[in-house]
Parts: structure tokens; C-alpha cells; sequence
């Protein structure tokens, strides 16, 4: 069905809030983006794994794709609308999040989360597109947009372990309620057990358990 006509038909059931999650490439048709704009559409989640082409090109599978999520943006903004960007951490992008931080932040002016790629997601194995978290807490310390990763490794890469809900799309949120997280038993004595998501099996499954450093009461941590 049209995406147009889904849009108005939401507005018409009285929908206050209409985003849409998109790979952005679609966007760079100015003159469909405007359309959905006016149609009802408010804001859009779309992702970007580099501030270097040829990297997010790779990521994505898509040459040209870079260029184009950066002219989609162009004009969702133009029309009034609002962007939010998001990123998942990938061994194939980890190096370069912390300029795409920056790029996304200051540059463009967009709210920007880094989130966890989810098991089963992608043609290449999870072996392949996930880090480890000692990687992660070695290569990402300093950035500011960690979203829906264990809280005790959060803690050792920025200074605010939860991120604004303002900067977080409803997509993202959907997207982290959906997913099946657990916690292993080591984190059933952290302080901060009801706050955190914890991990995707799989992950213990590759790497273990033992990055993880449960909060006591007193704010350290447990091992």
C-alpha cells in the first residue's frame, strides 16, 4: 500500500505524533518527502554507520547510499521536519563512531544514539558484525550516545548512562523494547538491575560474561 495514504488515514484516526523509520534513501526525493511531510509524517529515525561514504556504503550494502541519507536529511529538514539519527555498533564501524558522533552532533545538528546490533539481523554471522565489550569500553570511551547496552559498561565509555529521552526516536525505543535481552546471574545482585537491559544471549554465548561489573548500593562494583 501507498505510504502516503497510510499516513492519511492515520492523521484521519486522530494520530497527534506520525514517524517513520527509514533507511533514508528514499528521502533524497524532495518532492516525496514533502509529500509525507504534508500528509502528516513529523519526524523520521533513519541510520548512518560512518561519516565516511565508502564505510556506511559498505555497512549498508548500497553504493551511493551515503549521499543520499545526507540529502534526505536536507530536505526533511527544510520542509520542517525532524531527523533522528542512530547508528548500530559494529566491528566494521567501531573505529569510526566517535567521529560520527561528531559529525551527526555538531555538524548536523541531530540527536544521535548508538545502539546494539541484534542477533540475527544481518546476512553476515553475529561472530562477525559484533564487538567485544572490552573493544567497545577501549575504543568508545568519551563518546556520549550509548543506548540499550549492559549499564556497568555504559558507565566505563560516557558520563551519563541514560541518554535523554528527547534524543531517543519512538522507533528506537520500540526497537529496544522489542528485543530479547536477558541477564545472566551475576547481575541479579546489581544495583542497577531494574534499570538495565542486560545482554543478548548470544553475546555470552561468544564473549562470556565476565566484562560485566554489577553496581552495589554504594555505586561500585561488584568482580
Amino acid at each position: 500500500p501507498d505510504i502516503v495514504n497510510i499516513v492519511e488515514l492515520a492523521k484521519e484516526f486522530h494520530f497527534k505524533e506520525i514517524e517513520i523509520m527509514t533507511s533514508g534513501q528514499v528521502l533524497a526525493d524532495e518532492r516525496f518527502t514533502k509529500k509525507l511531510i504534508n500528509s502528516g509524517v513529523n519526524s523520521f529515525s533513519l541510520p548512518l554507520y560512518s561519516d565516511i561514504a565508502q564505510i556506511h556504503d559498505s555497512v549498508v550494502g548500497v553504493k551511493g547510499s551515503y549521499l543520499k541519507v545526507l540529502k534526505g536529511v536536507e530536505n526533511v529538514l527544510s520542509n520542517k521536519g525532524k531527523v533522528f539519527v542512530h547508528s548500530n555498533l559494529l566491528k566494521q564501524n567501531i573505529d569510526y563512531l566517535k567521529k560520527l558522533e561528531g559529525f551527526v552532533k555538531n555538524v548536523l545538528g541531530l540527536p544521535f544514539v548508538i545502539l546494539p546490533v541484534r542477533p540475527k539481523s544481518s546476512n553476515l554471522s553475529y561472530e562477525d558484525l559484533v564487538p567485544s565489550y572490552n573493544d567497545i569500553v577501549m575504543k568508545l570511551r568519551g563518546v556520549n550516545s550509548l543506548m540499550a547496552f549492559p549499564l556497568c559498561i555504559i558507565k566505563q565509555v560516557q558520563e551519563n548512562i541514560l541518554k535523554d529521552e528527547t534524543e531517543i526516536a519512538d522507533s528506537m525505543k520500540l526497537y529496544v523494547l522489542d528485543q530479547k535481552f536477558f541477564k545472566p546471574q551475576k547481575c541479579r545482585k546489581c544495583a542497577n538491575r531494574l534499570k538495565c537491559v542486560g545482554i543478548f544471549k548470544e553475546y555470552g554465548q561468544m564473549y562470556g560474561v565476565e566484562a560485566l561489573k554489577p553496581f552495589i548500593g554504594n555505586g561500585k562494583k561488584i568482580g
